[in-house]
């Protein structure tokens, strides 16, 4: 991370190993302002961060050293997950103090842009489009019908609509697409403008680098992802939730079509996984290392919820009786975080236990009793197991490290007298630096899953083979 934010000199203090080059003026003394002036902010349990978040804001740059200088003892167990809530419960007491106490002019002004742009993209999904208000699409539309830019019957729009058709794995997918022509242009419509708003974006992006304007944007971005990132934990419960409710309604959640959104999700995690190998290679990093991070985020997910409530009541206190919330002990809800972290996730596990038995019931009832089950449940239903089973192998190695049974895992690794106990200890041995195909498994697998109709649909897969040889047959 530090490698990428330092090419806009965006990389903030971590308190450890860090060099301040300080004015000396600063720190004169000479007048009764700078007599009680503080250089660093200490209000936070973060003074780092919040350090450099005001140097950031007057202008001033960092530079990231990317050489060993020192060795130092690591944080592990109940250490680091305290430090995890820690610095948590910290951003949450700057993102209140920041923008609402202070009211950083910078921040503040930056945050109502970023308010504006998710204004932009809700308007652009739910709200009323160019045909609503003036009669016209700007590109696209049905057969016949005139546009905007492009007129009526361009080429462009029905090449894209007939995309759609190659990826339709159900009857009821083909009706769909049959009655639905017009929201599709719709959807094409506005994906092309959205389009061309990006490379607008984009051609913005490269004036203001060679005005030498971005790097200080760019820092703007970094100072908002540090004090807002323990909002997107939340998101995590979400998928959970989602999940449970797939396996136990007799609806899909979410009314789309499923082979779409999984061909959607590979081109996304292509993209992502391509500027990760590059970013990777600049860091000196590997699959491993980023695979921990991955995991130390979703086992922290309720150590952030805590750090929300805390972090907020300690600005609160801040705000309103200038107490000094920066004081800390190593020791602070150390045996708390390890007892929440324990308990979530054991809870993962038993969520995945109960969608596998709920969905083994569901169909052994319909077996016995000859109900027909509705396909499109059934499919809903192995998805979201499979899903929840992806989820409970994140947090398989940190299970059984809560739990206490890594010792006992080593012990029968080396035991003569059973063989299957021992392959299956030396299995979760090998596991612990391996474990990173789960994030590929979790990004490719479940997509590939779907198209392959392994799920319960049709194989996208195959019916994309077979029209591209009928297309070429017929040529």
């Amino acid at each position: 991370m530090n490698v990428i934010r330092n090419r806009c000199g965006g990389v903030t203090s971590c308190g450890t190993n860090a060099v301040w080059q300080i004015d000396a003026v600063d720190f004169s003394r000479q007048t009764e302002e700078s007599v009680n002036f503080e250089y660093f902010e200490s209000r936070t349990k973060i003074e780092d961060t919040a350090t450099s978040h005001q140097h950031f804001c007057r202008g001033k740059r960092s530079v990231y050293v990317q050489e060993q200088v020192c060795t130092g003892v690591a944080k592990v167990n109940a250490d680091y997950l305290g430090a995890v809530q820690r610095w948590a419960e910290g951003a949450v007491q700057l993102f209140w103090v920041q923008l609402f106490v202070d009211r950083t002019p910078q921040l503040v002004i930056f945050s109502w842009c970023v308010l504006g742009y998710f204004g932009i993209v809700y308007h652009f999904v739910y709200g009323s489009w160019a045909k609503d208000l003036i009669g016209y699409n700007m590109f696209c539309d049905t057969p016949g019908t005139p546009t905007i830019m492009l007129g009526a019957d361009a080429s462009i729009c029905t090449s894209l609509y007939r995309g759609f058709k190659f990826f339709l794995g159900h009857n009821i997918d083909r009706v769909v697409y049959k009655l639905a022509e017009e929201q599709y242009m719709l959807l094409i419509d506005v994906s092309l403008t959205w389009f061309l708003v990006c490379c607008g974006m984009a051609l913005a992006t490269v004036f203001l680098s060679f005005r030498g304007i971005m790097p200080s944007i760019v820092r703007l971005f970094i100072m908002t992802e540090n004090i807002t990132y323990f909002w997107t934990s939340l998101a995590i419960f979400f998928w959970i939730s989602l999940t449970v409710f797939m396996v136990v309604s007799t609806t899909p959640p979410l009314m789309f079509n499923i082979s779409h959104f999984a061909i959607y999700v590979i081109f996304i995690k292509i993209s992502e996984h391509g500027m990760l190998h590059y970013y990777k290679s600049l860091g000196e990093s590997n699959e491993l290392a980023i695979w921990r991070g991955q995991q130390s985020y979703m086992i922290s997910a309720p150590l952030f919820v805590m750090s929300i409530v805390q972090g907020t009541l300690a600005a609160w206190g801040i705000a309103w009786r200038n107490t000094d919330k920066s004081f800390w002990l190593s020791a602070d809800h150390g045996d708390d975080v390890i007892r929440i972290a324990t308990m979530w996730v054991s809870f993962i596990w038993a969520l995945l236990l109960f969608c596998v038995s709920f969905t083994v019931v569901m169909a052994t009832r319909f077996d016995l009793f000859h109900d027909v089950q509705d396909k499109f449940e059934r499919q809903c239903q192995l998805c979201a197991c499979w899903m929840m089973l992806l989820v409970a192998l994140t947090v398989w190695e940190p299970l059984l490290k809560f739990w206490g049974f890594d010792d006992k895992i080593e012990a029968m690794s080396k035991d003569e007298s059973s063989n299957i106990a021992r392959w299956w200890a030396s299995f979760n041995i090998w596991w612990r630096t391996r474990a990173w195909i789960t994030r590929y498994l979790v990004d490719f697998g479940l997509p590939l899953l779907i198209l392959s109709g392994a799920t319960g649909g049709k194989s996208i897969l195959a019916v994309f083979a077979y029209a591209t040889s009928g297309v070429s047959a017929g040529r």
